[in-house]
């Protein structure tokens, strides 16, 4: 009891306020700039010669006349064909520079008739800018050119240079965009003093027990690595089936591997946005969180019972598709499933075979990795470093009344191409999010709000001057 009270005490308190920093810029210009951007269809293939060229090329010509000043400012360079790389040179060359990220493509968009306005139409209503990539990320894209092209016009010079990279292929991988942007950044030998991406945002109502809006910062992110169990058997007439076909012994597998889920753990990441939150938190979970690690039992079986969660402490695995079969009364002789996984930092590629392999435990289950792209889970950053307490420092200007907290984001970003340049990359971006926004993210519906894009517009022009600092 003495070691969780002494805890409880040292638990860290809220940041003090400080005076929200208005910056002048026009919500209806921001939401005019990124409803032309969404009618470009810069939706990235899996195979990169399916990829429409023409859609980014338009976006780029966009990007041209809207931001004429960022243009002329800035050294602009075309890497691998589609994706963007601009260098604002610092007055201090000796100085870390900084790298700002964000994507040009977007997930295709669906059943289109189902949402309330159309997808590629970029359409400015109810306050809000709707269309496929409004939130991811077209919004932060548009900021942050905002941002640099009202501060050139008001003759900012940074001290310190700022790289802004813009990927094409993010929603598959990045391997062709942010990898090849890395690779000339390393050969060059940039060394950021921290990376800004996408990840975390303000969450409303999003994490049970803080009633409080929560500015997650990403510090970590999953693996992605995506699995093909095949079983192969001899075919035949239905009339005379085996005890067990190919479709049964994959369902059987299957439903091992749900039945037995990855290990819950309290990652690095969870237990510092634990301790982050422990004070907006009741009492009950205060004390939990201040008995960690002895009452780590307790904070697990908590959060499991939400997929978020969940999420956030295990490795997870989902079958996403199952091929098998020709006809009704032929037996398969093959039966497929697709398993997608993301990785816990912590663990990798061979360690989640290995544990799938002994949970399915059933030779006739030949487990291979499949698809093009898999990435391991990129290096867990520091909290106690110049960027992430910069990052901080500009959430509570321009939101104080959120509680800042590192988190690991559960999905990929293009930051995992740049983590060989620095280990100070975070996640971010200042969005106010519920929990219906987060369900239109790849979704129907997807929308930014003209408050939103003010804030995100706000909140780079105040991180790039405060770097300058």
């Amino acid at each position: 009891m003495i070691y969780v009270l002494m805890n409880l005490l040292a638990l860290p308190s809220r940041e003090a306020d400080v005076a929200p920093v208005e910056t002048g810029h026009s919500p209806r210009i921001i939401a005019e700039h990124l409803a032309e951007a969404i009618t470009f269809r810069t939706i990235s293939g899996d195979d990169p010669a399916s990829t429409e060229s023409s859609e980014f090329i338009r976006l780029h010509a966009f990007l041209r006349q809207a931001y004429p000043r960022l243009h002329a400012a800035l050294e602009r360079e075309v890497v691998n064909g589609l994706s963007l790389l601009f260098t604002w040179e610092g007055q201090n060359r000796l100085l870390e520079p900084i790298l700002l990220l964000a994507h040009q493509d977007v997930v295709p968009a669906e059943d289109a008739a189902a949402w309330k306005y159309p997808p590629f139409a970029g359409r400015i209503a109810e306050q809000a800018v709707w269309g496929r990539g409004a939130v991811d990320v077209k919004g932060a894209l548009i900021a942050i050119c905002e941002a640099v092209e009202g501060l050139v016009a008001r003759g900012f010079r940074p001290r310190r240079t700022i790289h802004l990279a813009f990927g094409h292929d993010e929603e598959v991988g990045g391997l062709n965009g942010a990898a090849a942007i890395g690779d000339l950044l390393e050969r060059r030998g940039t060394r950021p003093l921290f990376i800004s991406d996408e990840g975390g945002a303000i969450l409303h109502g999003v994490i049970p027990g803080v009633k409080k809006p929560v500015a997650a910062i990403g510090i970590g992110e999953k693996g992605y690595l995506t699995l093909e169990l095949k079983v192969t058997m001899t075919g035949g007439h239905t009339s005379m089936p085996p005890a067990h076909t190919a479709i049964g012994i994959l369902s059987d597998a299957i439903q091992r591997l749900e039945s037995r889920p990855f290990p819950a753990t309290l990652s690095t990441a969870a237990r510092q946005m634990l301790r982050a939150l422990a004070r907006e938190m009741p009492w009950t979970a205060r004390i939990a969180i201040a008995g960690l690690p002895l009452l780590a039992p307790m904070i697990k079986r908590r959060l499991e019972k939400t997929p978020s969660g969940a999420a956030t402490l295990r490795t997870t695995t989902a079958v996403t598709m199952i091929e098998s079969g020709i006809k009704d009364n032929v037996l398969p002789h093959e039966a497929v499933a697709t398993l997608n996984c993301r990785v816990l930092p912590g663990e990798d590629s061979l360690s989640v075979i290995r544990r799938i392999r002994d949970v399915i435990d059933d030779p006739r289950v030949q487990i291979s990795i499949a698809g093009r792209f898999h990435s391991e889970p990129p290096p867990v950053a520091r909290v106690d470093t110049p960027g992430y307490q910069l990052i901080k420092r500009t959430i509570a200007e321009l939101a104080p009344d959120a509680v800042v907290a590192p988190c690991l984001v559960l999905g990929g970003t293009d930051s995992r191409h740049y983590t060989r340049l620095t280990p100070s990359v975070y996640r971010f971006g200042a969005l106010r999010i519920t929990a219906e926004d987060l369900a239109s993210i790849h979704g129907k519906n997807e929308k930014i709000s003209l408050d939103n894009c003010q804030l995100l517009v706000r909140f780079y022009t105040r991180l790039i001057q405060n770097s300058a600092e």
